[in-house]
């Protein structure tokens, strides 16, 4: 559930609760977990380069003697021209608390370059990497992204 706090010329700000239901994935700690996140995005204008910048911070409490995350995405999107943009991504967490060894525990950041080709008014597709930048405890991961975006 997210709830706006401003939007105006300068931007929007919101924040947002979210719960995670039990699964078998390291998403979730196989209970169910909750996650407070406060969202801002803002326009972006400098000479003839638009674009936006969001960011999002959040503090993630798991359950099953799971660690809780601290965690923190941004993304710049910058317009190449009107139906090209390119994204640059980063998203990084940070285990604090007690919490069991077998779990991920430490600190880990990713970073994501793509681009986004809108074909056509309500549809695009996105095509980048994404690589593991830093972390303990984690695997270095490189992979390939593709999207599919509809605007609505």
């Amino acid at each position: 559930m997210r709830y706006g706090l401003y939007d105006g010329k300068r931007g929007v700000f919101s924040v947002q609760a979210s719960v995670f239901v039990p699964g078998d994935t390291v998403l979730t700690s196989g209970s169910v977990d909750g996650e407070i996140r406060f969202n801002l995005g803002s326009k972006l204008k400098l000479w003839r380069v638009t674009g936006f910048l969001d960011t999002g911070v959040a503090y993630r409490g798991r359950m099953n003697r799971f660690r809780d995350e601290l965690r923190s995405d941004t993304t710049l999107g910058i317009n190449v021209s009107r139906s090209v943009q390119l994204l640059v991504q980063s998203f990084t967490v940070i285990t604090v608390g007690p919490g069991r060894t077998t779990a991920f525990q430490g600190q880990m950041t990713k970073a994501e370059l793509s681009v986004l080709y809108r074909f056509a008014p309500r549809w695009g597709v996105q095509l980048g990497g994404l690589a593991t930048l830093t972390g303990t405890g984690v695997p270095r991961e490189r992979a390939g992204v593709a999207a599919l975006w509809y605007s609505f």
